[in-house]
């Protein structure tokens, strides 16, 4: 007879421990769950911030850069200009450099069509 009371106190204990661990363990795991999606969703804010900061701030160094490449390859019209000339001398080509004052010379003059004067032998 006391086989069978200590089977059935055995599974009254197991359901028991079952029940609550069952409901412990759910519990546990639903709010372990819904710490790792908020923790993803903080990462994946912070990642899609630092990554607009980049954009921004690489979009500003491209801009200055760019600025400052257009200033040198297209210089102001009031900067003095370096030209270099290659004249023919006796027999030989002599590269000759000349500065003038404001750019705005240099382009009409690079402007003007080219007249039979000017054509190459």
């Amino acid at each position: 007879m006391a086989e069978p009371v200590m089977k059935a106190a055995i599974q009254i204990t197991f359901l028991l421990a079952r029940s609550f661990f069952i409901d412990l363990c759910t519990a546990v795991f639903s709010l372990l769950a819904r710490i790792r999606v908020l923790i993803q969703q903080m990462l994946l804010m912070l990642f899609h911030y630092i990554i607009r900061l980049q954009i921004l701030l690489i979009g500003s160094r491209l801009l200055r850069l760019a600025s400052v490449e257009c200033r040198e390859y297209y210089p102001s019209m009031n900067d003095a200009c370096t030209i270099l000339e290659c004249i023919w001398v006796k027999d030989k080509f002599v590269l000759h450099e000349k500065m003038k004052d404001s750019c705005q010379e240099t382009q009409v003059e690079d402007q003007k069509p080219c007249g039979p004067e000017s054509s190459t032998r």
